[in-house]
C-alpha cells in the first residue's frame, strides 16, 4: 500500500526539534573552547611601570621608563633624576612602546659597537706609541752611549784625580805645623779640601761643633715656601748644601750663629721698622730675636708680609740689603743682660755718639 504522506506541521515540529539540539550543542562546544583557548584581549594604552594601574603620561629618556604623573612626581623630585628628560605622552599605545624600546635597543648597540671601534683604535695608538719608545729608547740609548763612554772616562779619570790628590794632602793634614795652624783657625787651604772644610778651617777648633750646628739650620727656600715646589721628586737642600750662599756669609754665619732665613732686610738708621723682601709672616712672630750683623733686636710685631717692627732702632748706616739671622730666644740671664745693653746704648753719651757719627764729625770705631 502506498505510504501516507506525513502531515505539514508535524514536519515543521521535528524540524524545530533537530535545530535546538545542534543549538545546545554548538553553544556546548563554544564554552569548552572558550575555557581551553581564552580571549586575546589588550590594553589600548600602555598602564605606569611603576605603580601598573594608571596610564602612562610620561617617558624618561634616561630610565627608558614611563610613568604616570604621581609616580614621575614622587621618582623624579631629589639627586640626580632631577635634571632627567622627561617627554609628556598624551597617547601612548602598545606599538608606540614597542618602537621606542625597539629604537633603544639599537642605540645601545650602536653605542656599544662605537666603544669597541673606539677602544680598537686607542689600543692600536698605545701600541704604536709603545712601539715608538721602544724605538727611541734604543736609538738614544745607541747614541747616548758613544758620548757616555766618554763622560764616563773622563769622570773616573776626575775621580782617580782627586783621590791621588786627597792622598797626596793626608800626609800635609799630619804635619804639626797643620795641625797647629789648624787649631786656631788659620791652616792654609788645601787642593782637596771641600766646601764644608774650608768654611770651618777657618773657624777656631774649639768653635766648629757649634759653627757645623748653625750651618746646618740652613735650609733651601723649598722647605720655608712648601707652595713654590715644582719637583717634588727632588731633595731639598740644608746645610753646606744650600746654593747661594757664599764661603764668607758660612763663615759669618758659624762664628756669629743663627739660622740664615730667607730673603734680605733693609734697614734704615734711627728706624724701629725692616722691610724684608719676602714673606716672613710664618716665620717670625713676637718675641723671636734676630741678628743683623753683630747686632740683636727682639722682634716686637710683624705688621703684615714685609714690615717687622722692632724693640731698638737701627743706630748704623742704611743698608739695602743685608743678610739677617734667627738667634735663640734669650733666658733669664740673656733678658737681664738684654736690659742692660740697651740701656747702655740708649744713654745720652751714647746717643751723642751716633748722632756725631751720623753727621759726619765723628768716626766711630766698631
Amino acid at each position: 500500500a502506498p505510504k501516507k504522506e506525513e502531515p505539514r506541521a508535524h514536519r515543521r515540529r521535528r524540524r524545530r526539534r533537530h535545530e535546538g539540539r545542534r543549538g545546545a550543542e554548538d553553544a556546548a562546544a563554544d564554552a569548552d573552547a572558550s575555557k581551553a583557548a581564552p580571549l586575546d584581549v589588550r590594553k589600548l594604552v600602555i598602564s605606569c611601570s611603576e605603580c601598573g594601574f594608571y596610564a602612562a603620561r610620561w617617558r624618561c629618556q634616561e630610565c627608558v621608563e614611563i610613568f604616570c604623573t604621581k609616580c614621575l612626581s614622587y621618582l623624579h623630585n631629589k639627586g640626580h633624576r632631577l635634571n632627567h628628560t622627561c617627554e609628556a605622552l598624551p597617547y601612548y599605545t602598545a606599538i608606540m612602546h614597542d618602537n621606542f624600546m625597539r629604537r633603544n635597543r639599537e642605540d645601545k648597540r650602536r653605542q656599544r659597537i662605537e666603544a669597541e671601534l673606539r677602544k680598537g683604535k686607542d689600543e692600536h695608538v698605545k701600541v704604536l706609541d709603545e712601539s715608538a719608545i721602544v724605538i727611541q729608547a734604543w736609538y738614544r740609548g745607541a747614541l747616548g752611549y758613544r758620548y757616555g763612554a766618554v763622560y764616563l772616562k773622563e769622570e773616573r779619570s776626575k775621580i782617580r784625580q782627586a783621590y791621588r790628590q786627597r792622598k797626596k794632602d793626608s800626609a800635609e793634614r799630619k804635619r804639626l805645623y797643620y795641625r797647629t795652624l789648624d787649631a786656631v783657625g788659620a791652616a792654609p787651604m788645601l787642593l782637596s779640601d771641600t766646601p764644608e772644610e774650608r768654611v770651618l778651617k777657618r773657624i777656631p777648633a774649639p768653635r766648629r761643633r757649634g759653627a757645623r750646628r748653625h750651618i746646618g739650620t740652613n735650609q733651601s727656600m723649598v722647605l720655608w715656601y712648601p707652595q713654590t715646589c715644582k719637583d717634588k721628586k727632588r731633595a731639598p737642600q740644608r746645610g753646606f748644601d744650600v746654593v747661594g750662599y757664599t764661603e764668607e756669609e758660612l763663615v759669618e754665619q758659624g762664628r756669629r750663629g743663627g739660622t740664615r732665613l730667607p730673603g734680605v732686610l733693609t734697614v734704615t738708621q734711627g728706624c724701629l721698622k725692616l722691610v724684608a723682601s719676602m714673606d716672613l709672616t710664618h716665620i717670625l712672630s713676637n718675641g723671636d730675636v734676630i741678628r743683623i750683623l753683630d747686632t740683636t733686636f727682639m722682634v716686637k710685631q710683624v705688621v703684615d708680609e714685609t714690615d717687622v717692627y722692632v724693640d731698638r732702632p737701627w743706630w748704623r748706616g742704611d743698608l739695602p740689603a743685608v743678610n739677617f739671622y734667627r738667634m735663640p730666644r734669650p733666658g733669664v740671664i740673656g733678658r737681664y743682660a738684654r736690659k742692660a745693653q740697651k740701656g747702655a746704648i740708649f744713654n745720652p753719651g751714647s746717643q751723642m755718639v751716633v748722632q756725631f757719627e751720623a753727621k759726619g764729625q765723628l768716626l766711630y770705631a766698631k
